[in-house]
């Protein structure tokens, strides 16, 4: 048998194969020792890198990154410079193509061609201006009273309007309507001709809490000899006080500054709506003219009645928020003497100084607390006087009512425009002359939505963009009035001739407003005789030393200065702003029951304080109207009929028993009586010390009555 040969490759094959894969392995073993096979590319990195050097460009760039934040300096990239105007005019200047044709999914759309015009008004939107709401329901009623001197040296513009020589008498008419803003919501958030109209409601943006009360105007005419109105005069606010009409009228305001005095109005508002009578030192206290209507046609009794209401609850209100002081004084900000001042509600003023003295705040504290408590036990003793004269005339006081409306909360913000219902509002007129007939009408003034926005409005409403402020419609002509004359004449008596050679005689008084009350004379006139006479006047009345008070401050006339300035507040009646506090500076001067303020004179003061004069015992009261005749009257022998010639050169027959029974001559002689104790308190025995009138503030306390000054004619 013949053996075979096997080559030696194929006998050791497998054995190569084995060598050459332990060869390759050893190759990639020492590889990863020689050579960086897993190197990677990071971002921008030129080299590769290790698996374990991934992340050190990535903190690189983290920490450069961090290193630009935290540069207080760092290099800003410069900003090219853009020619807005050049590339609107270049864009507004494109031509328009005369139609465009889209092309989608095959089928052509065709837009019809229209002139579109060039960007401007003509393409803006026509918006609905809201109809303002028109004053209803006006009343006018005349006031009288004495403006305290100090009001009339600080007030230029006031001053102008009063007497040449104290004391400063007044008459001005308050004139009051009332508005309501629901309809003037309403018709800023309706679409005035719907969706499909053309005009379109203001945008929310430009009137919501943006849209407020500036002012209350009115508009006087006087009836003219020949029988017809004339003389038209548009009158706002009271002289000499800033008003946000002013302001937001003032030229060259912008609409930023415009927005300030709008969102500055809820503030205001009561100044704006409800303006305070300007502080006074003697005379009634005013009343809003809807109440002093409210008496008309009353009797003599009932108005009576009304009156003493009237003044229990101004009383009220008084000791209410005495009370209220009363509480506060100690706590936080009570015992402060450090009253800053500036602008305030009530009509301005400078901030006052701290007082100089070093009494402990526990001392001052109770000072003020005893003050305070003085007060309320004087303002309660004039409500039981009220009480028992109201139930004198079968009207008395339900104490339980009375006591369950007593609140020392204080008096409540005035309601927005836009949340206003029935909301009284009025305007003093202090030009109105004595004598003279007037009638009045009202609107009201709000900022303008659209002022200095004509780029978004149609040619037919740029004009409207013009003017910061925008006027409603006039209400209606108020009722005439007439205002009361300074004096007046009354035909008392009168007798013809008689057997002993008697010739005609007639009895007049003679009635003027002086300080505040209706000052009577009485004389016996003869035909031919002018009537001349003479009131006596009370001797505590005081005329002040006008260039010291303006040096000094209000209240200087108890021997030194009130140490500045103070600030006003609002009287809590209506009445006015008195100064706050007065007292609370000079704790130790002397004085009994000091009412808001006023000084008493010390007991052993027997002539006038330091910087003031007395007025003389009597006034001289002349009318240039002549007795003609007196005869008797057939039928009446209680009546005398009196022909006279009047101050303005006509005939007039007075019947005595008339002019007695007259409500203007009653309402006169009360004032009168009133007239004669002006300042005399009525006191305990032991307390003689007489109440004197300061500048500067002024107490009601101890002026008895005094309601009969105001009214119309």
């Amino acid at each position: 048998m013949k053996k075979s040969k096997i080559n030696p490759l194929e006998a050791h094959f497998e054995k190569l194969i084995l060598v050459a894969v332990s060869v390759v392995l050893l190759v990639v073993v020492a590889m990863q020792f020689i050579a960086q096979p897993n190197a990677v590319e990071v971002g921008n990195s030129p080299t590769p890198l290790a698996p374990d050097r991934v992340f050190d460009p990535i903190e690189t760039e983290a920490e450069a990154l961090l290193a630009r934040m935290r540069d207080v300096n760092p290099t800003l990239p410069e900003v090219p410079e853009q020619d807005v105007a050049g590339q609107f005019a270049e864009v507004s200047n494109l031509s328009i193509a005369d139609s465009i044709r889209v092309t989608m999914l095959g089928e052509g759309v065709e837009i019809e061609e229209h002139d579109i015009g060039s960007a401007g008004s003509d393409a803006a939107t026509t918006y609905a201006m809201p109809a303002l709401p028109v004053p209803a329901r006006l009343a006018v009623a005349t006031h009288r009273a004495t403006i305290d001197p100090y009001e009339a040296i600080t007030n230029k513009e006031l001053r102008a309007y009063l007497p040449q020589e104290q004391p400063f008498d007044t008459v001005a008419v308050s004139v009051e309507g009332t508005i309501s803003g629901a309809s003037l919501l309403a018709s800023l958030e309706e679409d005035p001709d719907g969706e499909a109209g053309p005009m379109r409601p203001l945008p929310l943006s430009w009137w919501r809490g943006n849209l407020e009360l500036l002012g209350v105007e009115v508009e006087r005419e006087e009836l003219g000899a020949d029988g017809s109105w004339g003389g038209m005069t548009v009158l706002s606010g009271v002289p000499g006080r800033d008003t946000l009409l002013r302001e937001a009228r003032q030229e060259g305001i912008t609409p930023a500054e415009l927005v300030q005095v709008a969102q500055s109005a809820e503030e205001f508002m009561r100044d704006i709506a409800q303006p305070s009578f300007p502080q006074t030192i003697a005379g009634p206290e005013w009343v809003r003219p809807s109440e002093m209507s409210s008496e008309i046609g009353l009797s003599d009794e009932d108005r009576e009645i009304a009156t003493l209401e009237r003044r229990y609850t101004s009383f009220e209100k008084r000791r209410d928020g005495l009370l209220l002081q009363l509480e506060s004084v100690g706590s936080d900000g009570g015992g402060n003497d450090d009253r800053g001042g500036g602008r305030t509600r009530g009509g301005g003023g400078e901030g006052g100084r701290p007082s100089p003295r070093t009494t402990p705040t526990v001392d001052r504290d109770q000072q003020k607390r005893d003050i305070l408590q003085t007060q309320i036990d004087a303002a309660e003793r004039q409500m039981e006087r009220l009480a028992d004269q109201l139930a004198d005339l079968g009207a008395p006081v339900d104490q339980d009512q009375a006591q369950d409306s007593q609140s020392n909360e204080p008096e409540p913000p005035l309601p927005a425009l836009l949340e206003a219902e029935d909301l009284p509002v009025w305007v003093h007129d202090f030009g109105a002359e004595p004598g003279k007939m007037y009638r009045y009408r009202m609107r009201v003034v709000v900022n303008n939505p659209l002022f200095a926005k004509e780029q978004y409005l149609s040619d037919a409403q740029q004009a409207s963009a013009g003017s910061p402020t925008v006027e409603g419609a006039w209400s209606g002509w108020s009722s005439p009035i007439t205002v009361e004359r300074d004096r007046h004449f009354f035909v008392v008596s009168g007798s013809e001739s008689d057997a002993i050679g008697n010739g005609p005689r007639a009895a007049v008084e003679v009635y003027q407003f002086y300080y505040g009350y209706w000052r009577k004379g009485s004389t016996t006139l003869e035909p031919g005789d002018s009537i001349h006479a003479r009131a006596k006047l009370p001797d505590n009345l005081l005329l002040w030393d006008l260039a010291r008070l303006e040096e000094t401050g209000p209240q200087s006339g108890i021997g030194r200065p009130a140490g500045g300035r103070q600030g006003f507040e609002r009287d809590p009646e209506g009445g006015g702003s008195n100064r706050r506090d007065f007292i609370e500076n000079n704790p130790d001067r002397p004085m009994r029951d000091p009412g808001r303020g006023r000084g008493l004179a010390d007991a052993g003061e027997a002539d006038a304080p330091e910087g003031a004069t007395k007025v003389p015992s009597t006034l001289d009261l002349e009318l240039a109207a002549m007795l003609l005749d007196v005869m008797p009257t057939p039928g009446d022998k209680d009546s005398t009929r009196v022909v006279l010639r009047d101050p303005d050169g006509k005939l007039v027959t007075r019947m005595t028993a008339a002019d007695r029974a007259s409500p203007l001559y009653k309402r006169l002689a009360s004032n009168a009586r009133e007239g004669e104790t002006q300042g005399q308190p009525k006191v305990d025995p032991n307390e003689n010390r007489p109440n004197v009138p300061l500048p500067g503030s002024r107490d009601r306390e101890f002026e008895e009555g005094g309601g009969g000054a105001g009214g119309g004619g």
